[in-house]
């Protein structure tokens, strides 16, 4: 990934520019449909907490101090999901970060919870 943007990385060392944040794949979680999620750059299936060390690590590689990530947040029409199963996905999660931000110098920041329908957005965990 960083060879693909290497012209780009290039100019913005030129001209003494940096990227402040990066965004992780979003969504992190889609319940029932992992084609949603088991995905990365390079095409081999992989799981919500694989792929954010990938890009913790990418992130750390091109100086980005600060990525969010979405936490995971029950789809409206999902009444499997109770809060407390919510929690501990979300709790796993992030957790599973750690042993990989101890190594980098990145930060992820938790960026809103939502859910959404054909209505509109709505609250989410």
């Amino acid at each position: 990934m960083i060879d693909f943007f290497k012209p780009q990385l290039d100019a913005m060392k030129k001209n003494n520019l940096k990227i402040n944040q990066a965004h992780a794949p979003f969504p992190a979680y889609v319940s029932g449909h992992p084609e949603f999620v088991d995905y990365s750059m390079d095409g081999e299936p992989k799981n919500s907490v694989e792929r954010c060390r990938e890009r913790i690590i990418l992130c750390d590689k091109l100086g980005i101090k600060y990525l969010i990530i979405h936490g995971i947040s029950r789809e409206l029409n999902d009444k499997t999901m109770d809060a407390k199963y919510l929690f501990d996905l979300n709790c796993h999660l992030y957790e599973s970060l750690i042993p990989t931000l101890k190594e980098t110098k990145v930060i992820v920041c938790l960026e809103n919870l939502f859910a959404a329908n054909k209505k509109g957005l709505y609250q989410g965990f």
